[in-house]
């Protein structure tokens, strides 16, 4: 690479864009070099590692928690400056980290055109998220602990769902939370993103339970319970969205990795068991799918959309009208639903009140209010984590190291549902994985001289 850190010519002309994607321009031997030197700061490297995993732990708590823990843990990054500059000049040279601020100062440049830009500053206030990239690169060499941190912490939410579903059952009112919706467990989490949210961790699971090759036996034996438990919290948050991402995810672990009869036995045990606790939890989901196709039929019969599933069809609608009529760029941050009310009230007076701030639906709403060029940054954003989730990590006992691959692909499909990056639950969750998925891996331990280069077995 020379001996430079940053070489303007690989990243200009790379000789595939898988190359980019892998981040050809950065100086991976300066980068592992960069990780040991901040090893001479134990004292202040522990208490990053320590924030750090606090912040993974309580990413699903009520925002009363982590909005408070977040910032703390990427201060730690600027704090500790004597030892991480040479760290946090390489983090912003990685391609996740140079799509998203680009994405960023675009959706940031389009308030210009936006029919309300005030809305659209509150929509870019949620890209603070983007502070986990800040916050946990430094410690990257910890990220199966800064993993299994935010498992535990989705782990917690489920056993406060459980509490929540003790006290429906039993009339304990102080068990059940305010914000409770009837036909809904979901604890603390909002009925409509509880169960979205929660396709993360069972992707992580599916993965490390059926997918990894060298997860331990007590691991893939807790990797399958858990992944059970995940199951069970998304029929009980009578989410659908995250009820059809689950079946994909299933799907896709079925048909990629269940290759050996010992697996495929497994996979068809743990299938059995997930159908008999989910036609447990029948009372819950029923009434959401008989909603859900009382919802269809009104909107196919009458055209009237003035239901859950009918508004968000009709925020669909009025996201593919917008990109018709602003391709390229889209109509502007923030300005989805003063737009789309507007243009609905031309063609329908069925649900136009219903339609939100943003269109339900990662792509619609991208398209909507960024066009053709949002969709290329989210699209390129999507292909560097994807790239290097899968490419870089090597798969070890824990079976935790390439599962952010699937915990990706599982964002993508309720994604489409719901709006990954503003407006939601989801844009935590989002930009996690973004940000344990750099292009450059440090090694496992600080006296490791291996540079982790990209490998492309499976």
């Amino acid at each position: 690479m020379g001996e430079t850190s940053f070489d303007w010519r690989r990243f200009l002309r790379p000789s595939s864009l898988s190359a980019w994607l892998d981040g050809c321009w950065a100086n991976r031997s300066w980068i592992i070099e960069a990780f040991r030197l901040q090893h001479r700061d134990r004292p202040g490297l522990a208490v990053h590692l320590f924030l750090g995993l606090l912040a993974c732990f309580t990413l699903s708590f009520p925002y009363a928690v982590h909005e408070w823990v977040l910032p703390i843990a990427a201060a730690a990054s600027l704090i500790r400056i004597t030892m991480t500059w040479r760290l946090l000049f390489h983090m912003l040279i990685l391609p996740a980290t140079l799509v998203g601020l680009a994405w960023l100062a675009f959706r940031a440049l389009s308030l210009a055109w936006s029919p309300d830009p005030s809305f659209g500053l509150v929509h870019l206030s949620e890209a603070r998220y983007m502070l986990l990239i800040l916050a946990l690169w430094p410690i990257m060499e910890h990220r199966t602990l800064l993993i299994g941190a935010y498992l535990a912490g989705m782990f917690v939410g489920n056993l406060v769902q459980l509490a929540e579903g003790i006290g429906l059952l039993t009339d304990t009112p102080w068990l059940i939370w305010e914000r409770h919706n009837p036909g809904r467990v979901t604890g603390w989490w909002r009925p409509a993103f509880g169960g979205a949210s929660l396709t993360v961790p069972l992707a992580v699971w599916l993965y490390a339970a059926f997918w990894s090759r060298t997860t331990s036996r007590r691991m893939r034996t807790l990797a399958i319970v858990m992944s059970l438990v995940s199951l069970v919290a998304i029929v009980a948050s009578g989410t659908r969205s995250a009820w059809i991402t689950s079946a994909c995810l299933i799907a896709i672990v079925a048909l990629v990795r269940a290759r050996t009869a010992m697996r495929r036995r497994t996979l068809v045990i743990w299938i059995g068991a997930a159908i008999v606790l989910s036609a447990a939890m029948a009372p819950i989901a029923l009434p959401r799918v008989r909603a859900a196709v009382s919802d269809l039929s009104r909107v196919v019969e009458r055209r009237d959309f003035d239901s859950d599933t009918g508004a968000r069809i009709l925020m669909w609608i009025e996201s593919a009208r917008a990109f018709a009529s602003h391709p390229l760029a889209g109509i502007g941050e923030g300005g989805f639903r003063t737009w789309a009310r507007r243009d609905a009230a031309t063609w329908t007076d069925s649900g136009v009140e219903r339609i939100a701030e943003h269109a339900h639906g990662t792509i619609p709403h991208v398209a909507a209010v960024n066009g053709l060029i949002g969709l290329a940054f989210f699209a390129l954003l999507g292909a560097c984590v994807l790239r290097a989730a899968w490419v870089q990590p090597r798969d070890g006992p824990s079976g935790l190291e390439r599962s952010l691959m699937l915990a990706m692909i599982a964002l993508l499909i309720v994604g489409q549902f719901e709006t990954l990056h503003v407006g939601s639950r989801l844009k935590q969750h989002f930009w996690l994985v973004v940000a344990l998925s750099p292009a450059v891996l440090p090694p496992a331990r600080a006296n490791d001289d291996r540079s982790w280069a990209p490998d492309r077995g499976t």
